[in-house]
């Protein structure tokens, strides 16, 4: 992706009910996790690990959700009472509206069990799971010893790439006895023309920095470089170098 413009991403006041002091604030609060898309808010949390956003009106200070307030900022849309702003993938604490929706409080409960957080459900026993513990297990061995990518595993099991980092990070399906092994001591990917062809491909969308396809594909930067430029990897079909951003 793209590194977000977050100030024109969260750019709504809303009939005033944001004031431009407000949107900055906000902004501040998030870092933006450049593999799954996140914008992880690193401001107040409450138990359950949703975000807290404090806004001074009139001398009196006011808590709202960090997601909710976002979704506002981001769609110019005042949310009604009767409404929640539900997660898409289970992490309370993201607040890119992308990965969020409007939904009944009737819909956000049923959410809530289908993704393990209304009582001990967790894993297979997660109504919406699509993987089981076996496939978690030979996601993380891969990753781990055969050197998959975030990207491979996600196509290869069939879900978002979002899914695939909260559990190579351990965030969901936890596991005490998983230790993840850090980026830095991983060994480089083997290269293939499939993976150059990819690496152009995504480059081309214009959502992708090499630095970030370099990061993505576990590769170095002159590396992603040359392949952009076709000066490794050659696509015949490429008669120019590709400006570079």
């Amino acid at each position: 992706m793209l590194i977000p413009k977050l100030k024109y991403i969260f750019r709504y006041n809303c009939n005033n009910k944001y004031s431009d002091k407000n949107k900055k604030n906000f902004i501040k609060h998030i870092k933006v996790n450049f593999i799954t898309g996140e914008f992880i808010w690193e401001g107040a949390k409450n138990k359950e690990g949703y975000g807290q956003f404090v806004i001074a009106k009139y001398n009196k200070s006011k808590s709202f959700m960090a997601h909710r307030v976002g979704y506002e900022m981001a769609t110019g849309k005042i949310i009604l009472n009767n409404m929640c702003v539900c997660h898409k993938y289970d992490n309370p604490s993201d607040v890119n509206p992308k990965h969020l929706f409007l939904g009944t409080r009737l819909d956000n409960n049923r959410d809530r069990v289908n993704k393990g957080r209304n009582g001990n459900n967790s894993g297979e026993k997660q109504g919406s799971s699509k993987l089981i513990k076996k496939e978690v297990d030979e996601m993380r061995h891969k990753y781990n010893h055969n050197n998959y990518m975030m990207k491979q595993l996600a196509d290869e099991y069939n879900v978002d790439i979002t899914c695939v980092s909260l559990i190579i990070c351990n965030k969901n399906w936890n596991d005490s006895n998983y230790t993840r092994v850090k980026f830095e001591n991983k060994r480089y990917t083997k290269l293939t023309q499939a993976i150059a062809d990819e690496i152009r491909k995504l480059y081309k969308t214009g959502k992708y920095l090499q630095k970030q396809l370099a990061k993505m594909f576990n590769i170095s930067l002159q590396t992603v470089g040359f392949i952009i430029r076709n000066k490794t990897w050659i696509d015949s079909k490429i008669k120019e170098n590709v400006i570079e951003r």
